[in-house]
């Protein structure tokens, strides 16, 4: 396909772009001073609406069913964090197109992601809000391609491998975390639409008090856990914590060596915790640990004993802050543990000590 061929296949795609520029607070300058053509971000967008194989096929994926338009109080908008991910990968992307990688002109591939993915990465950095489809598009993304955060130089942003880029043009670890927590909130709403119920806030649990006004409400599924932290009805902390697939995802991590001290066997459940915030008014209260136990009791309801581990030990080193290890290192003095791991062989009490 030449030039001429490809700009006029995408004339309407060019006036989505032109579009999108126009509708957010953000537009697609940022884009072009990475170094993006006008007609690179148009084949993004159009191939964006599409699976992979619809590239190759010209055929559409099918994320699922939604009720475009009918979910209440759910903020479909990428959070900064998200954005900036998505634009890191799109400048990883470039730098290693000048590196030698060469873009394979049907699909995108070659210097990290499709053009569904540089596409995906164009929404969140521009979109004011992401529609309700695609945020289950990322969520099967992510479900598929979780395997790639383990592989040899993921994270490095010197040398990016492919898969690392792709990962960030989808949002990267921020977006997984956003993206499953709004998929979850759909789904909730949808099964209460077919159920004829109403909740007011079905993503979470009931209420479970910590003492005082603090008091925690948490989301348990087959893929993991939401924690959100409650003082009265102000929210101010969260954790974010999924199940591994298979201890397989584990054995050759840095937690491996620890994990099979503690005795982890092939069907072993481990918890990861991605992710962990809290406001920094509240830190030093004894909160993290309560929180942190809060999760563990709710996780050992859903399958009884586990292994917990932080970020770091599937190799993501910088996700795990250094708030979030001084707590872990007071977990590790009240459970089973070894280096990082931190075996649960029975339900904790979760209260602020």
């Amino acid at each position: 396909m030449n030039g001429s061929s490809l700009t006029l296949g995408l004339v309407g795609a060019l006036a989505v772009g032109a579009a999108l520029g126009r509708r957010g607070s953000r537009s697609t300058a940022p884009l072009r001073a990475l170094g993006y053509t006008d007609a690179e971000i148009a084949r993004a967008i159009a191939a964006a609406g599409q699976g992979p194989t619809a590239l190759m096929r010209g055929d559409t994926q099918t994320a699922g069913p939604t009720r475009q338009g009918a979910y209440e109080g759910i903020d479909f908008g990428p959070p900064a964090e998200v954005r900036e991910e998505a634009l890191r990968g799109l400048r990883l992307r470039k730098v290693n197109e000048r590196n030698g990688k060469r873009v394979d002109p049907r699909t995108g591939a070659g210097p990290g992601g499709w053009w569904i993915g540089v596409g995906r990465a164009i929404q969140l950095a521009t979109l004011p809000a992401i529609p309700p489809r695609e945020i289950l598009r990322m969520r099967n993304y992510f479900r598929r391609h979780a395997v790639d955060t383990k592989a040899k130089g993921f994270g490095n942003e010197d040398r990016p491998t492919p898969g690392f880029v792709a990962w960030l043009l989808w949002g990267g670890h921020e977006g997984r975390a956003w993206a499953l927590e709004i998929a979850r909130a759909m789904d909730a709403q949808d099964a209460e639409a077919r159920n004829g119920s109403v909740n007011v806030n079905p993503l979470l649990g009931p209420r479970v008090s910590l003492g005082g006004r603090f008091a925690v409400r948490v989301k348990s599924d087959f893929s993991g856990l939401l924690l959100k932290l409650y003082e009265g009805p102000t929210r101010v902390g969260g954790i974010l914590a999924y199940w591994e697939l298979s201890t397989r995802s584990m054995n050759e991590g840095p937690c491996a060596a620890d994990l099979r001290t503690l005795g982890m066997g092939d069907r072993s459940p481990i918890l990861n915790v991605y992710k962990t915030e809290i406001l920094p008014s509240h830190r030093g209260k004894g909160l993290g640990v309560a929180m942190y136990e809060a999760l563990m009791a709710a996780a050992f309801d859903a399958k009884g004993p586990f292994f917990f581990v932080p970020s770091l030990c599937g190799g993501n080193i910088g996700c795990t802050s250094t708030d979030a290890r001084r707590v872990w290192t007071s977990l590790a003095k009240r459970y089973p543990s070894s280096g990082w791991v931190i075996r649960v062989d029975a339900r904790p009490t979760a209260q602020i000590r």
